[in-house]
């Protein structure tokens, strides 16, 4: 609820922008205008295409993310101060107005992230209420905390029509990072110790340790590069969660029922991952192609929920009690019932 409030409380124009990566532009009285710079009162702001950048981390290095939320304030304050013009290309001055955005602005992609978040925090929270007390299951409730959070948050900022306050800009996209981080490294113990549990307290102890070692990093911006304080890390986490599935793999070949369960796990795991892996981190980190839109690939990870889920009921993942599967068949009746 609290998303949706910040979400419709962001301001919106007469204009509606667009832009392609190169040049920033401006859809106004039936017309597409490539934009040259902003006018705020006498000074002026250049329109780069960047100001509508759907992920600040993409940018190259964190000068570039805290310029950006300067930036956003700049153009935020002087919209809702009525002192703010664009000029195009073409020489024309056209000033923009503020509105209030309603709640039917809102795009799909918002409602898609804040909808994927909560089902994968729920089937989390469903698998953790009845189980026991476990390093497995603790850690995978801890993914589901971190993927809502990372989908909340980029669910505002991601879907801002080019005006938001920076300092607003900038603690939501700290909260996606708090999220990215908690699930990458909930993902990496929970496979280290699910459906056998890793004996080696150190080696736990060492991955979520990378928790709190890698948001002071990217936090307090200790190196100047977003792609080696960040996306490196979380790619290393991820290799880190896929070896464990190897190590677990090997552990249950004398297990077959382990060893059903885990297929489903492997499956669903890797698909998130991967797409998640190659189509943002790799991209990002080695600079070979523009990531794709960060809204749609996270939706993804709730196909690793879903077979989660199935593999819960279907092969009781985690012993959970007998009574809680009233709950998951009450839900699952409910996901795949025909709407009227």
């Amino acid at each position: 609820m609290l998303s949706i409030v910040i979400a419709r409380g962001l301001p919106t124009t007469n204009a509606t922008f667009t832009s392609n990566g190169t040049v920033l532009s401006a859809y106004y009285d039936g017309k597409s205008h490539t934009l040259s710079h902003f006018l705020i009162g006498e000074d002026s702001l250049a329109a780069t295409s960047h100001l509508a950048i759907e992920e600040p981390d993409t940018l190259p290095t964190y000068a570039d993310m805290n310029r950006l939320f300067q930036q956003s304030t700049k153009l935020t304050q002087a919209l809702e101060n009525k002192r703010l013009s664009m000029a195009t290309t073409s020489g024309e001055l056209i000033q923009l107005i503020p509105k209030q955005r309603h709640i039917s602005d809102l795009p799909g992609l918002f409602w898609l992230q804040i909808i994927c978040g909560l089902a994968g925090m729920v089937v989390c929270l469903l698998a953790w209420i009845p189980a026991k007390n476990s390093i497995a299951i603790l850690a995978f409730s801890g993914t589901g905390v971190g993927y809502f959070l990372a989908s909340v948050s980029a669910a505002i900022y991601s879907t801002r029509e080019l005006f938001i306050d920076g300092g607003l800009f900038q603690a939501l996209s700290t909260i996606n990072h708090i999220g990215t981080m908690t699930f990458a490294t909930s993902l990496a113990l929970f496979l280290w110790n699910y459906p056998v549990k890793n004996t080696s307290r150190r080696w736990n102890w060492l991955i979520v340790l990378t928790l709190p070692v890698g948001l002071s990093c990217d936090l307090l911006q200790l190196n100047e590069s977003i792609a080696l304080s960040f996306y490196a890390l979380i790619l290393v986490m991820l290799l880190l969660s896929l070896t464990g599935l190897y190590v677990q793999w090997r552990r249950t070949s004398h297990m077959p029922a382990d060893r059903l369960a885990l297929r489903w796990i492997l499956l669903s795991v890797i698909f998130g991952t991967f797409v998640f892996a190659g189509a943002i981190i790799l991209p990002i980190v080695f600079k070979f192609a523009d990531p794709a839109p960060q809204g749609v690939i996270l939706a993804t990870f709730l196909m690793m929920y879903a077979g989660m889920m199935l593999a819960i009921v279907r092969y009781r993942l985690f012993d959970l009690e007998l009574w809680s599967f009233s709950i998951w068949a009450w839900v699952l009746g409910g996901a795949t019932s025909p709407r009227i």
